[in-house]
């Protein structure tokens, strides 16, 4: 059974922060996972279909490091305080990162390297042959534990090469997260910016309950997954501040960092509710209706509507790629709307009724 995080972290609560280089690098991110999720932000699909080929072939190349540096342990963003001036002002970000020593770039990359890959590294001692077994393995475990990369066609080689040289590691980054504030994301994020501050002046105003899973489903409208629920659990210890981030473009999902001692949720702001029944009944509503959206799925949840089908039958029954189908089915189970069972090896899928009942529930207080 999970405990509360409470029981394990007594002076833990949730804070609600701003913070324009978590929006910026979770949404800088998604970029790279358009062929990989379904329910994202639209700006999403349009922006990542607008860059030039050039800055796609290096965003590429460096989405591996962007994530070491950023949205891992000991992150070049969460070393600073929530209420450091760099959250709230690109410039300012900038400069801390034009500060940060390139060996910095490189430290912190190659530890989050080495913790993805389930190994040790000797940072003093750099080499190519160990970088290349380190990146094949985190690459391995991510296949096996996602079924999917978000770099599928990384040229491995430059990779390793980049990792090498510091000071190239350090200016290919800064410039990379320039050219996308100043030519995509710039305008977006100033257009989102008062709806997100609104976002965390609602939570901070909200007597939330200091319980890890309960305040997670109140915020995001969503349950706190297997894996999230896992991964919290090992490092519970460790923890000492949650900081929720409202982003503009997640869609149905969440991002999660850890960079010890805090522990950050990057959500969509959009689950913002009103303080009142039907406020709270639309913030339910958001994930499960977004991921109704979809002829697709929605021809799914008519072929479970009779009994539960394993996902060979449903690649076979509706005429798509067993891909496609994988996409729409984790979609389909995040949001809850359909449950899984395990036997025989095989995964089966079913439509989760008291989950249905709730949501039509939840529609019919907002709608009336």
């Amino acid at each position: 059974m999970y405990p509360d995080l409470l029981t394990y972290a007594p002076t833990v609560a949730a804070e609600f922060h701003l913070s324009l280089p978590e929006d910026l690098i979770t949404s800088l991110r998604l970029l790279l996972g358009v062929d990989t999720y379904e329910g994202l932000s639209e700006w999403v699909y349009q922006t990542a279909a607008s860059m030039s080929s050039d800055y796609s072939q290096e965003l590429a190349l460096l989405g591996y490091p962007i994530k070491w540096c950023f949205r891992r342990q000991d992150s070049l963003v969460w070393r600073l305080p929530p209420d450091h001036v760099a959250h709230a002002n690109w410039e300012a970000f900038r400069i801390h990162l034009e500060s940060t020593p390139a060996d910095e770039f490189q430290r912190v990359a190659l530890y989050n390297l080495a913790q993805d890959a389930r190994g040790e590294y000797p940072l003093d001692s750099p080499e190519v042959a160990e970088l290349q077994r380190l990146l094949t393995r985190a690459r391995q475990l991510e296949w096996e534990k996602w079924g999917r990369s978000l770099v599928a066609s990384l040229d491995e080689e430059r990779l390793v090469t980049l990792l090498l040289q510091p000071e190239q590691l350090k200016a290919r980054i800064i410039s990379l997260l320039t050219r996308f504030w100043d030519v995509y994301y710039r305008d977006d994020f100033e257009m989102h910016r008062g709806a997100m501050a609104q976002s965390v002046a609602f939570h901070q105003q909200q007597t939330y309950p200091r319980n890890f899973t309960d305040v997670f489903r109140q915020v995001t409208g969503r349950a706190v997954t297997p894996t999230t629920r896992d991964y919290v659990q090992e490092h519970l210890e460790m923890i000492e501040r949650v900081v929720f981030c409202p982003c503009a473009h997640l869609g149905l999902y969440f991002q999660i960092t850890l960079s010890y001692p805090i522990l950050v949720v990057a959500f969509n702001y959009r689950t913002t509710s009103a303080p009142t029944a039907a406020g709270k009944a639309a913030v339910e509503l958001f994930p499960p209706l977004k991921a109704l959206a979809d002829e697709s799925r929605l021809h799914i949840l008519s072929l479970l509507q009779g009994r539960e089908m394993y996902a060979q039958e449903i690649v076979e029954a509706i005429g798509l790629s067993q891909s496609t189908v994988s996409r729409h089915l984790q979609l389909l189970e995040r949001t809850e709307l359909v449950g899984t069972r395990q036997e025989r090896g095989m995964k089966f899928y079913s439509i989760d009724r008291k989950r249905g009942r709730e949501i039509l529930g939840a529609l019919t207080q907002l709608v009336g």
